[in-house]
């Protein structure tokens, strides 16, 4: 029988404790939603003929293509019925570079300086919320306690709200001057302001830290489901953000204009990875995996993940509680430290983990731990062997203390 794998951190699933904190993210997701269409609206009613004076170029295609693959990923995410802040923001992610695109799409499509001045402005407001989407996402994802913060959610949106505000308001960030453009095969470029730098490394650096922490908490799973999602995200995010950091940030801030911004381009390898994961691997659907995760941690038994070379990849709130240990002090620790009897690595295969004959899962009346003051309790203790694709990945080790009836 094939067993299931459990990640070495629960898997994010807020309870209506968090209710008035992802009231407030929606409501300003939907009121951002709101303020782009009026937006639109008013720069459509206000704009002046010259901004009007458009003509096509091939550009623009890659252009459209990534605004159509981020939103078919962005409706295929909303059409899930399972809420969760992690497709929330994800949603939002998708939303802001399909609004990105669209905004580069309608600049590239200019054909004067004096309506790509005009346009220019309103690519800011996608690249400055996209990196605050994703890294909102990658805390959410993770379940990363920085993630229930008051304030880092404020201090995102305040910085990427300043950004636009400067942009379309002082010649610091981008100068967007008809007379000071340069014309290229994909449209003309405003010149780069003293400060360009600083939006291009906002965007970076938010980007880099979100793929670090999707990064690091790969590194901590066994999760075979979960694994193979950060992969792809970390493979749809990768291309577009190394690419993007050098064809949007650094050629641009050294007003080099060989090669075309690449950034949004492709976003549009994002939207298709994710459509695929979504389609193919049941992307932000709660799986049995997942909730079982989430009844490891509730239950008061202490919970170890054992790998095959006997360290501990997995534990719970109850293992915490029972053996005095923090999560961080107990992962990747060997099973041995813990234990009251020193045994060989032959000894421990021997004792406790050579019982299993047709069955994957028994039970061993009477094993000594050591708690982190050094106190000895007596645990029985159930074992089920954990199979990834019909082949051992470990071990589940479930400890119930019974000093108490031992004595």
């Amino acid at each position: 029988m094939e067993q299931t794998n459990f990640s070495s951190q629960p898997i994010p699933n807020h309870t209506d404790s968090d209710g008035l904190s992802r009231f407030i993210q929606v409501a300003v997701i939907g009121l951002a939603i709101f303020f782009i269409v009026l937006l639109i609206t008013w720069m459509i009613i206000k704009g002046e003929p010259a901004s009007l004076e458009l003509h096509f170029n091939i550009f623009t295609i890659f252009d459209g293509i990534s605004v159509i693959s981020n939103l078919v990923a962005f409706i295929l995410i909303i059409r899930i019925k399972k809420r969760s802040d992690t497709l929330l923001w994800f949603s939002a992610f998708l939303l802001s570079v399909a609004i990105w695109a669209l905004a580069e799409c309608i600049q590239r499509l200019c054909s004067t300086p004096a309506a790509t001045a005009f346009w220019a402005p309103y690519t800011t407001f996608g690249a400055v919320i996209m990196p605050v989407a994703l890294y909102m996402f990658a805390l959410a994802f993770t379940g990363s306690k920085h993630y229930l913060n008051p304030f880092m959610f404020t201090i995102l949106t305040g910085t990427a709200a300043l950004f636009i505000f400067t942009d379309s308001h002082a010649s610091i960030l981008t100068i967007y001057n008809a007379a000071q453009m340069e014309a290229t095969p994909w449209g003309f470029v405003p010149a780069s302001g003293p400060a360009f730098f600083s939006i291009s490394l906002w965007i970076i650096l938010l980007s880099t830290a979100a793929l670090l922490i999707l990064i690091k908490f790969r590194q901590k799973t066994i999760d075979h489901t979960i694994r193979l999602q950060i992969k792809l995200f970390i493979i749809a995010i990768s291309i577009p953000l190394v690419v993007g950091a050098i064809t949007d940030g650094l050629l641009p801030a050294l007003e080099i204009y060989l090669i075309p911004p690449m950034a949004v381009i492709l976003l549009t390898v994002m939207g298709v990875i994710i459509s695929y994961g979504i389609l193919k691997y049941h992307f932000f659907v709660f799986t049995p995996e997942f909730i079982a995760s989430e009844i490891l941690q509730t239950i008061n038994e202490a919970v170890l993940g054992i790998t095959p070379d006997f360290h501990l990849n997995y534990t719970n709130f109850g293992a915490e509680q029972m053996l005095g240990f923090s999560t961080r002090e107990l992962l990747n620790r060997s099973l041995n430290d813990l234990l009251a009897e020193t045994w060989t690595p032959s000894q421990l295969q021997q004792k406790l983990f050579d019982h299993f004959a047709q069955q994957n899962f028994y039970t061993i009346d009477s094993v000594n731990f050591l708690t982190n003051t050094g106190t000895v309790i007596t645990t029985k203790i159930s074992i089920t062997k954990l199979m990834d694709e019909n082949q051992s990945s470990g071990y589940l080790m479930v400890l119930t203390d019974i000093t108490i009836l031992a004595h």
